[in-house]
């Protein structure tokens, strides 16, 4: 803003110190803090994201008109704690605590959404009812803020929004505005939001429903049939989704299976050909994972029909066509799931039993 700033020399009571600060420019006329998201917690994951907006306008004293702020004003317009009017740091990915993404100029702007779900639990309260751009009577603009915590501790906390003048002023919605001398003085505004950290829960196993349906074949393989030496290449299809406290399915968002898949054999010993062996998908995609250490025969791999965006999966594939070798991975598998809270659960999957009939069927524990 490149307005002539006015000088002035106060002061201090009971001192001969003179401090030279300037007159500020701005005359704030509104200035607030509202959340966004329907809750004010989040899981100390970095992750869930609590939405904010800001709304901002003020009177040019020089012009005596509503002023525009400059690029680099727009810039410093951010989240800061309450208490020590201190500015959230930026989350680049490393940063700990509560962190905020940068401002963006519309609610439908996701560049800095993380895309998970807010918090299941909170106050109830949603003020995002305040006027937008289009009705503002004040020349007022809009950022929308994400706001986020890693490793925090676990507890309320205010934030406040914050910005800072281009003549050196800084202006805080907790009541309180500093001069370019860094000199608190009052302020009109005060517009808070309480947020809450929550630890990141270990889901109990049945939090996990673990369904299968049969994608081509029968129960168990070829050996219900009256030609043994038949083919039938059974598929077993097992998902993977996620039930949160409230019984509602949210789904698993991504996941990690080490090794990637593992195989059993009917009997361990030459000349068993008799075996199961499994692979994986990523929620939302029908792209098989097979782990290359794995032996598939050369009968071709299975397709998935279909996917869905809330379920991992696990394909359990059955053959009469390879041939046994020993010291192939035989699980079990480890799982590594992340919600659509963001919280991430280690889980594990094993064949059912050791020989004969117990690879046709694959159990999830912990």
């Amino acid at each position: 803003m490149n307005n002539k700033i006015i000088t002035e020399r106060t002061e201090t009571p009971h001192s001969e110190t003179h401090v030279e600060t300037t007159e500020p420019v701005w005359e704030i006329t509104t200035f607030k803090l509202v959340r966004v998201s329907a809750s004010d917690k989040a899981y100390t994951n970095g992750v869930q994201q609590i939405k904010f907006k800001v709304e901002l306008a003020f009177n040019d004293k020089l012009t005596g008109k509503p002023g525009v702020p400059t690029e680099t004003e727009l810039a410093s317009l951010t989240i800061a704690f309450t208490d020590e009017s201190r500015r959230l740091p930026p989350d680049t990915g490393t940063a700990t605590g509560w962190m905020t993404s940068p401002g963006v100029a519309s609610a439908e702007d996701t560049t800095y959404d993380k895309g998970y779900l807010a918090h299941p639990a909170g106050t109830g309260h949603l003020k995002a009812a305040y006027p937008g751009p289009a009705s503002s009577p004040h020349s007022s603009v809009f950022r929308y803020f994400h706001v986020a915590n890693r490793g925090g501790a676990a507890q309320r906390m205010s934030l406040c929004a914050y910005v800072e003048c281009d003549d050196g002023w800084k202006y805080l919605t907790n009541g309180k505005r500093f001069d370019d001398e860094g000199v608190e003085h009052v302020a009109d505004h005060d517009s808070r939001e309480d947020v809450e950290g929550v630890t990141p829960e270990t889901w109990a196993i049945d939090s996990y429903p673990w369904e299968r349906d049969i994608l081509s074949g029968d129960e168990g393989g070829s050996e219900s049939r009256s030609q043994p030496d038949y083919n039938p290449d059974s598929v077993h299809r097992y998902t993977l989704s996620f039930r949160d406290p409230r019984g509602i399915v949210i789904g698993i968002r991504s996941m990690v299976v080490s090794p990637g898949g593992m195989i059993q054999w009917h009997d361990k010993v030459q000349g068993e050909h008799r075996a199961c062996f499994t692979g994986y998908a990523q929620p939302g995609s029908t792209r098989l994972i097979w782990d290359g250490a794995v032996p598939v025969g050369m009968t071709a791999l299975p397709t998935l029909p279909s996917a869905d965006e809330k379920q991992g999966v696990i394909v359990l594939v059955g053959r009469q066509n390879i041939a046994y070798e020993s010291g192939k991975p035989n699980g079990p598998l480890t799982l590594t799931t992340t919600d659509w809270y963001g919280n991430t659960n280690t889980l594990k999957v094993r064949f059912k039993g050791t020989l004969g009939e117990g690879r046709w069927t694959l159990v999830l524990y912990r």
